[in-house]
């Protein structure tokens, strides 16, 4: 079975706060903000067959806004133009079956600090600001493999599985540190590999 899917959507009177030295501004918020979104989307689902079954998908998308200080539209949020998911599981008996899940997404757009400037007012440095979103965190890839047997006694079923999540290991970058100037930073990464052991049962 394969899905097609097509969209492009236009947003306007999007919600954003407006950012202002001036302190009676700060905490306002405004409705001005417009943008839009569009993309594709393909799904194919594999028929069950000789124990084989699974689906994958693909999404390309792209998100804009044009909100509070900036004159132009800029890639929003959460805007991830290439989207992968796999799925696949096979069964080699009725109580045996053996699945993998991989994902994998560009990486999410963020603001960057392009250096530190030191305020003697405050004795505190703070960040020089670049183009709003105008970089990207790395690709995001993950891959989760499952094995599972199954017990059955009359009507009750107990399932006991390993599970191998993030299973080589992939060091997803989702935020960087900055140090105090702002020269230099460190990649926080969420999610290393982990092994899980569990079950579950029905009566």
């Amino acid at each position: 079975m394969v899905n097609k899917i097509r969209y492009h959507l236009n947003f306007s009177y999007c919600v954003f706060s407006r950012y202002s030295c001036n302190k009676e501004n700060r905490g306002r918020f405004s409705n001005g903000g417009y943008g839009y979104a569009r993309g594709a989307e393909l799904y194919v689902h594999l028929k069950p067959s000789q124990g084989f079954f699974g689906w994958i998908s693909y999404t390309y998308s792209v998100a804009k806004r044009k909100e509070g200080r900036h004159s132009v539209q800029h890639v929003f949020d959460y805007d991830r133009p290439n989207l992968v998911s796999l799925v696949a599981n096979y069964a080699p008996a009725s109580n045996w079956q053996v699945g993998l899940r991989f994902r994998y997404g560009s990486g999410r757009p963020y603001t960057p600090a392009l250096g530190g400037w030191y305020d003697p007012q405050l004795s505190i440095w703070r960040p020089v600001i670049g183009e709003e979103n105008s970089d990207r965190y790395p690709d995001y890839s993950r891959l989760d493999v499952r094995v599972t047997r199954r017990f059955q006694h009359k009507a009750h079923q107990l399932d006991t599985y390993l599970e191998l999540l993030n299973a080589y290991n992939r060091k997803n970058v989702v935020h960087y540190m900055w140090n105090e100037n702002y020269s230099s930073r460190e990649k926080f990464t969420i999610f290393p590999f982990l092994p899980v052991l569990g079950f579950s049962a029905k009566f």
